[in-house]
């Protein structure tokens, strides 16, 4: 699949980005442009690494300019760049548009000029039925997604929560009990959907093999209230 193809990932020093890279980076591909804002995390990345495949630029999503240089010659896109967390999204619901909404408006304008192959775009289980703004920008991205009228091949992966991603419930929790404090949970009703990241590649390979222009694609996934799950992970940590 990504064998001698030129992809770019956007939000590539992220959880999610930094495993797709080296998934694919298995598969022999020509280059991999990682994309992102976070210089420190790409100089790590850079260490960790050790790919001489893989080129490392700074820049923003909202740089129309510098993401139209930097698609020439690109195969694939993966957009996973974004503002994820719920609490900072609600405190910046400007910011979270520009970067959600309208840095994937850049995205696909800029894949159609360069004529991209396919663009894969990230969005969430809080797409349906929104109830916070992080949701909201991605249930509009959705609607862009479907619109049939761009010039590029564009296919949209809806996630749930994945496991072992930084920023994630699990991640707060963790560091939680390594200092010896209470775990917090917002409410025992609480129910999430769960996927790992090796769920995530497949979604992104089934997308690039058999997805078709505008679709949303997703799969089914582990439910589970947020109590219980707790409970477990106490229980795992010898806190009772």
């Amino acid at each position: 699949m990504f064998s001698e193809k030129t992809i770019m990932v956007t939000g590539g020093t992220g959880s999610i980005g930094q495993y797709l890279i080296r998934k694919m980076c298995k598969e022999n591909p020509k280059r991999i442009i990682v994309y992102s804002r976070d210089e420190e995390k790409q100089y790590f990345m850079q260490k960790r690494f050790m790919n001489k495949n893989i080129e490392y630029y700074i820049g923003d999503v909202r740089d129309y300019g510098r993401i139209l240089y930097l698609l020439d010659g690109v195969d694939y896109v993966i957009h996973t760049a974004a503002m994820k967390q719920v609490p900072i999204v609600e405190n910046n619901p400007l910011e979270a548009t520009e970067i959600n909404i309208m840095g994937t408006e850049n995205i696909i304008r800029a894949s159609e000029y360069q004529h991209v192959e396919k663009v894969i775009c990230f969005s969430s289980d809080k797409a349906v039925n929104p109830v916070n703004c992080m949701g909201m920008t991605k249930a509009i991205v959705e609607r862009m997604i479907k619109n049939k009228n761009h010039g590029v091949d564009v296919i949209g992966i809806r996630l749930g929560n994945v496991l072992n991603t930084n920023g994630s419930v699990f991640d707060l929790w963790n560091k939680q009990i390594e200092k010896n404090r209470k775990i917090t949970l917002t409410s025992k009703q609480m129910t999430r959907y769960f996927m790992r990241k090796k769920d995530v590649y497949d979604l992104v390979l089934h997308a690039l093999k058999y997805g078709k222009k505008s679709e949303i694609i997703f799969s089914k996934m582990k439910i589970g209230c947020m109590y219980d799950v707790a409970k477990q992970i106490c229980k795992l940590n010898g806190l009772g």
